[in-house]
């Protein structure tokens, strides 16, 4: 059985095999906070992105605290051969940056909140480009999904 919010079976194994081994030979870890995460319901998680590893990391932090991190990505990474199948299994939400469609990702982050996910934003749209690796000035798409849904 299928929990809410969560891909296939198959998708969720194969990252976990991929993903947590890079993580751990990758990062030392100290994670805290996970007592005010929610177990259940929907949730929307802004966080900053500081390299290209957030999301594998936030992923791998989620992952261990039961819930499944429903990440809003880039849409050109879904026509990436190989890549795109993985994002699209593993349920991403893809983002159409500067164009007439960018609003459908935020009416699709509202139904899988609606559904119980736990949807994950980096607000900035990208990596920090501070060489100090400050967070830039976000977007409100998180913002006024909050307002939307009391996520």
């Amino acid at each position: 059985m299928r929990r809410p919010g969560w891909p296939s079976r198959f998708w969720v194994a194969l990252a976990v095999v991929i993903v947590k081994p890079i993580s751990w030979l990758l990062v030392r870890k100290d994670w805290r906070g996970a007592e005010r995460l929610p177990a259940t319901g929907g949730v929307i998680l802004a966080v900053n992105h500081l390299s290209w590893l957030d999301p594998v990391l936030v992923a791998h932090y989620l992952y261990n605290n039961g819930r499944w991190p429903t990440i809003l990505a880039k849409a050109g990474l879904f026509s990436v051969p190989l890549l795109g199948s993985a994002v699209r299994g593993l349920m991403a939400i893809p983002v159409h940056r500067g164009s007439a469609e960018a609003s459908r990702s935020l009416a699709e982050s509202e139904r899988r909140i609606a559904e119980g996910a736990c949807v994950m934003f980096y607000p900035e749209g990208t990596c920090t480009r501070d060489p100090d690796f400050w967070p830039m000035e976000g977007k409100t798409g998180a913002a006024r999904l909050a307002l939307a849904t009391g996520a």
